[in-house]
């Protein structure tokens, strides 16, 4: 995506608040806004970035993209030519029809998910997004899984800033036959046991999992084993600690 004008600059997604640009200055000058900045840059040659300091007005013109930048209160920075390719670390956590319900810091209409995640990435206490394509909004959430954990729903694309995908599902050892019984954080009709596996390592706190094999219920636990074990359902129910004790 090319910067044509200031309009693109001051509106998209392209300025990345409390972010500095250091280095690579080709001059500097105060003007009167971050827009203003903009027009600066784009009318002279070679400047490639920008970064405009709040408090004194000081518009930096910059010779190279910035990339990330360095995180610092009070600026504003801006590549010319930017765009929301996803990395590869934050593109492997999208959850394709999951729903991160709950827990919003913030919503707002973006591009496209790539979009969303740059948002995420630069907003103080954000921990996971999700994006719904049918209004391209971007829902900013401050818990990893929502408030409550992974939720099916059609048309939903959801990513924590981190995530583990490398689940061991059902023959691991860990697995033990019947109930974790309490601590539940919520519960969610499943495909799989692999599914349950997944959706409690995206959601926050979750330590162990339980799944009724019957309704392909998953039951996502905020204690190891949760309150105890209850052996009265093991043709039924079974459970398993994401952790496994080396004991």
């Amino acid at each position: 995506m090319e910067c044509v004008n200031s309009v693109w600059l001051a509106m998209s997604g392209c300025v990345m608040n409390d972010i500095d640009f250091y280095g690579n200055d080709l001059s500097n000058k105060a003007v009167e806004n971050i827009e203003e900045c903009g027009k600066l840059c784009e009318s002279t040659s070679g400047c490639k970035a920008i970064t405009y300091k709040i408090s004194n007005k000081l518009c930096h013109l910059k010779s190279k993209d910035g990339g990330k930048g360095a995180k610092l209160p009070g600026f504003q920075s801006a590549n010319m030519e930017c765009a929301y390719p996803l990395p590869t670390t934050e593109s492997r956590c999208i959850r394709n029809n999951i729903d991160y319900a709950g827990s919003d810091l913030s919503n707002k209409v973006v591009k496209d998910i790539g979009e969303c995640l740059h948002h995420c990435r630069f907003t103080t206490g954000c921990k996971a997004m999700t994006y719904t394509e049918s209004d391209k909004r971007c829902h900013l959430k401050s818990k990893r899984g929502g408030a409550n954990g992974p939720k099916p729903l059609a048309g939903y694309q959801s990513a924590n800033m981190d995530c583990e995908n490398n689940a061991k599902y059902e023959e691991s050892s860990c697995s033990k036959r019947g109930d974790f019984y309490g601590a539940d954080i919520s519960s969610r009709a499943v495909e799989s046991w692999k599914q349950c596996e997944q959706f409690c390592r995206d959601t926050e706190g979750c330590k162990a999992i339980t799944i009724n094999r019957h309704t392909m219920t998953c039951y996502m636990k905020s204690q190891r084993n949760g309150q105890r074990l209850d052996t009265h359902s093991q043709d039924v129910l079974l459970s398993r600690n994401m952790v496994c004790s080396s004991n």
